[in-house]
């Protein structure tokens, strides 16, 4: 249902004519003298006139009761005309609406309110009441002017449905929707944008949709919704959001034009669903193909240790790091390559024993991951301090061998990002198979030269 289609009626400016024709008649009428009495005949023909041709209900009612009243107020209640008069205590509104009526008559108050009346049949219907005190008859009275508005409610209520419906639906979307203005400001908004953004529903009403966006993506937004408008389609934009603390988070946006039904622009939507996974993906297929194409380039298996840590580095962001070959005879670990390791520290760690504490973890196939603000080796008692700051020890294996394992560490982080463990255990898998593959291929070239040496031998 279109909101359009159920316009509020201009229920106050009717009352205001309504009610000011009234008061302008009773003022004359009451005004006394010479005038006024030659008048009152006149006066009477014409307040009865207008009663008989409001639009709106009109009713004057004094000491407790209705003292007049039109045809259009009795219509509205299901009465004859004279039967209104008399009526008192307010019986024809509803009970827990009486207050609103009665509180407005006693302060004088003239703001329209809406309230349920009763009909003679017992039915209900809904009406905009207006209150004027006034001089009426030697006293005080009170001036109502009532309108319908029962279809107006009806119509309220099944938009206010459709508009729980929408909002159930848009709430339970697992990603960010919005809908705002043309000038960008926020109107409504699902919950998950309120979670992922971390702002309340206050703080979110009146922000702009570039108050999420990274200030480096504004502009591309800006073009996006600009190309919308020229070409009447969505367009789908990848930017960098930014939470209320301030975190940085890869979304992708889809953006539309809201039309009304005549196809002219009236706002703008859009639903957002964050990449970082597939953007983790994709550098993991990239760092897979790249660590593969270096590989095969290799002239020997330290070369192809060196190529695979130093992959890892790279894709990690951390400053150093050693591969480690297992010994099945002696179930120890013996280092074989390292970048980013000062000399004293590569002599002291070159060899972990079967008894070290990680060793029996590296066995099991599981990954350790230490935090210090200090890691340092024993050698001959002596504390060699290479001031690491975190470590992660990860097994290589191949078809469920292990191989040996991946030590990757950081002078300067506290500790290995989320996303860092999740781009080494994405690859730990393939340096297994390359370096399988490398031991394989190079023993074979070494085991050819041997036989054309021995073969090309006089002896």
């Amino acid at each position: 249902m279109s909101a359009d289609s159920k316009k509020q009626p201009n229920i106050v400016g009717e009352i205001n004519d309504t009610e000011k024709q009234i008061r302008e008649l009773i003022v004359a009428r009451e005004g006394g003298g010479a005038q006024g009495e030659a008048a009152s005949g006149l006066l009477k023909e014409q307040y009865k006139a207008l009663k008989e041709a409001s639009a709106a209900g009109v009713c004057i009612y004094k000491d407790g009761r209705i003292e007049e009243a039109n045809i259009e107020f009795a219509s509205m209640l299901g009465f004859q005309t004279y039967e209104v008069f008399g009526l008192g205590t307010l019986s024809f509104v509803q009970t827990a609406d009486r207050e609103k009526i009665a509180s407005r008559m006693k302060s004088g108050q003239e703001d329209p309110c809406e309230v349920e009346l009763v009909r003679k049949d017992g039915t209900s219907l809904y009406a905009w009441v207006k209150a004027r005190n006034m001089e009426f008859n030697g006293g005080t009275a009170s001036a109502l002017t009532f309108f319908d508005i029962s279809d107006f409610v009806e119509s309220r209520a099944e938009l206010e449905d459709e508009l729980d419906f929408l909002e159930c639906a848009y709430n339970n979307l697992p990603d960010p929707f919005y809908i705002a203005d043309l000038s960008g400001r926020l109107m409504r908004w699902n919950r998950a944008m309120k979670t992922v953004s971390g702002y309340s529903d206050e703080e979110l009403s009146g922000m702009s949709i570039t108050d999420f966006v990274a200030k480096e993506d504004i502009v591309k937004v800006g073009e996006a919704v600009n190309e919308s408008f020229e070409k009447g389609v969505g367009k789908v934009i990848e930017v960098t959001a930014v939470t209320r603390d301030g975190k940085r988070i890869p979304f992708e946006f889809y953006g539309g034009i809201l039309a009304d039904g005549d196809e002219n622009p009236i706002g703008v939507c859009g639903v957002g669903r964050e990449i970082s996974s597939r953007r983790r993906a994709l550098k993991i297929v990239e760092l897979q193909r790249d660590l593969a194409l270096k590989v095969m380039e290799a002239k020997g298996l330290p070369q192809v240790f060196e190529i695979c840590l130093d992959v890892v580095l790279k894709a990690t962001g951390l400053d150093s790091g050693s591969i480690y070959l297992y010994d099945h005879s002696a179930g120890t670990f013996e280092m074989v390559r390292s970048i980013g390791l000062s000399e004293p520290f590569i002599l002291a760690a070159r060899h972990m024993s079967a008894e070290s504490r990680d060793v029996s973890q590296l066995k099991a196939g599981k990954p350790v991951y230490r935090v210090h603000e200090m890691l340092a080796v024993s050698r001959d008692g002596a504390e060699i301090g290479e001031r690491l700051k975190c470590l992660a020890l990860v097994p290589l294996s191949h078809s469920d061998v292990l191989l040996g394992c991946l030590s990757v560490t950081s002078h300067t982080l506290e500790e290995i990002p989320r996303e860092s463990k999740a781009l080494i255990e994405a690859l730990i898998a393939q340096i297994g198979r390359h370096i399988v593959w490398a031991q394989q291929h190079f023993a074979e070239q070494v085991y050819q030269k041997l036989s054309k040496y021995l073969f090309q031998s006089p002896h």
